[in-house]
């Protein structure tokens, strides 16, 4: 891969950051609570712990090789196309359902009389737009959602002055199972 298609860590981190906080931080709270209750603060640390173990192989693994595709061939020889294929389903599902979730926000918030196809054409034809402008214009629109959302996480933590410690116990009042499910959410 030519040096110049490479994408640098520091705007790396911008896309990393942007793709996991998404459109997640308005809900995941109440998801967790809802399966995990109080100990959902260690499902939260299990995620984590979790989510690092796997970028930290797959940085192992990539430098190794140089893409996805070669290390699926040669892990899974022959059905290497097959687990190709189940990674396009994969993401294609995974978009559908951000894509929805994200309607669902604007038209709670914005716009209650909108219909849902309308939304889903303009961020059909956003999303067109900038993949045919390139990289460099997708990573640019990264930065300024991450700027957009940092103050979002600013005022969601406004009320924070009035915790209560005391909620957080008893610790482990919730089966292993219920925390690993609250970690997988």
């Amino acid at each position: 891969m030519m040096i110049s298609k490479q994408l640098s860590p520091f705007f790396a981190f911008f896309i990393i950051a942007v793709v996991q906080i998404g459109v997640g931080i308005f809900t995941y709270a109440r998801e967790i609570a809802a399966i995990s209750g109080n100990d959902g603060w260690i499902s939260i640390l299990l995620a984590g712990i979790a989510t690092h173990l796997i970028l930290w192989l797959m940085y192992r693994m990539l430098r190794h090789e140089n893409t996805l595709t070669s290390i699926h061939e040669q892990a899974f020889h022959k059905f290497g196309k097959v687990v190709d294929l189940f990674f396009i389903l994969y993401f294609t599902a995974l978009v559908i359902a951000l894509t929805t979730t994200y309607v669902e926000i604007v038209r709670v918030w914005l716009f209650p009389g909108l219909d849902h196809w309308v939304l889903i054409i303009i961020i059909i034809g956003l999303v067109y737009l900038f993949t045919n402008s390139g990289l460099r214009t997708i990573v640019g629109v990264c930065v300024i959602a991450f700027f957009l959302i940092v103050p979002l996480l600013l005022f969601s933590h406004y009320p924070s002055g009035m915790l209560q410690t005391g909620s957080l116990f008893p610790v482990f009042n919730h089966s292993v199972l219920e925390i690993m499910q609250g970690a997988k959410k």
